[in-house]
């Protein structure tokens, strides 16, 4: 059964009628439940309240808080210089704040959440905002701001309710699979005022909503600044090669792209496996590349501390300018992900 939360915002945005374009959403207002266990998990956590929990007020009691929330940068030093021990045991979100520790933000973070009176319950909130971060100091480098955005894969909004909060986006599109849609828009609708949020090319609203397939009605040269974070890694090349036309088409010039991909094998939900390298994905030989090395947030996660949970792809992260003039070659000399960290 699809959560009631959704299917009353979906029946008040008048998503429902979007039903008659796509498939997808007439699966979900017919109360079929995707097989895609992401889905199966974001409903669940909607069904139990979690699922906006990280937008949650700070409570009186902060003893639920996460395991390394309040913990001082020395004793997250301590747990460095224990090793192999101290890793094992750690949760795949505990992990996240060891990453930002070893790359100098911690704190940052934590008065990130702080003022915005929040308090993250071990979600994907600090990879998100790692690389919201990132990306604003991209667009703040080319005075590109405020920007027309676009994500690709923006599963459920987190990264993109960061980088607005930054104030350097003008608009962003949200291009995802129909299924994850309603998602994203309930979680952006949260944050950002339901009148804020369409779907389809068509619509004036700030926030839009399309369909894969919808993008390519996107208008050519509309975008500044074009996202992909983890998601290209599970399609096939058929797909990755569609996406890449489609931010080329619709890139203006000197506009920016950005994504984080890992290498490896990706199962679909049909059983088959594809394997991914996002260093030969499609890209033109005139980008102007900021940088492309393995990702900085993702090195501690492959450092071997994980035990079973050892993750041994190595995620790529690659910035750079699109379509760039003669000004942008000069100006801007390629570096490393961690100068705009």
């Amino acid at each position: 059964m699809f959560p009631d939360k959704i299917r009353r915002f979906m029946e008040q945005t008048h998503a429902d009628k979007y039903a008659t374009k796509t498939g997808g959403w007439r699966r979900i207002i017919e109360n079929s439940v995707p097989k895609n266990s992401y889905i199966k998990g974001t409903m669940r956590r909607i069904e139990s309240g979690a699922y906006l929990s990280i937008a949650a007020p700070v409570p009186k009691d902060e003893s639920n808080s996460s395991y390394l929330t309040d913990l001082s940068s020395d004793s997250l030093q301590a747990i460095f210089d224990r090793g192999i021990a101290a890793y094992t045991s750690l949760t795949a979100s505990q992990t996240d704040y060891l990453s930002l520790h070893s790359l100098g933000v911690l704190e940052e973070f934590r008065e990130f959440l702080r003022s915005r009176n929040l308090i993250d319950y071990g979600t994907t909130a600090a990879r998100a905002w790692l690389y919201s971060r990132i990306t604003n100091s991209m667009v703040s480098r080319r005075s590109h701001s405020p920007c027309d955005a676009l994500e690709i894969g923006a599963g459920s909004g987190y990264m993109a309710t960061c980088l607005i909060w930054t104030g350097c986006i003008r608009s962003f599109t949200f291009v995802d699979l129909p299924e994850m849609l309603p998602f994203s828009a309930y979680w952006i609708a949260h944050h950002f005022g339901i009148d804020n949020i369409g779907f389809g090319v068509g619509c004036q609203q700030k926030f839009r909503f399309l369909t894969p397939d919808e993008l390519m009605e996107l208008p050519r040269q509309s975008i500044d600044l074009s996202i992909n974070i983890n998601s290209f890694a599970e399609m096939d090349n058929f797909t990755v090669k569609y996406y890449f036309e489609q931010i080329y088409r619709t890139s203006r010039p000197s506009s920016l792209h950005f994504n984080v991909n890992r290498d490896g094998k990706a199962e679909q939900s049909n059983g088959e496996v594809l394997f991914s390298n996002p260093l030969i994905y499609p890209y033109q030989p005139d980008d102007h590349v900021l940088f492309w090395e393995v990702d900085q947030f993702s090195l501690i996660k492959n450092s071997g501390f994980f035990g079973s949970r050892q993750n041994k792809n190595n995620a790529y992260a690659r910035g750079s300018i699109i379509h760039p003039t003669d000004e942008d070659r000069r100006l801007v000399i390629a570096g490393r992900q961690a100068q705009y960290i």
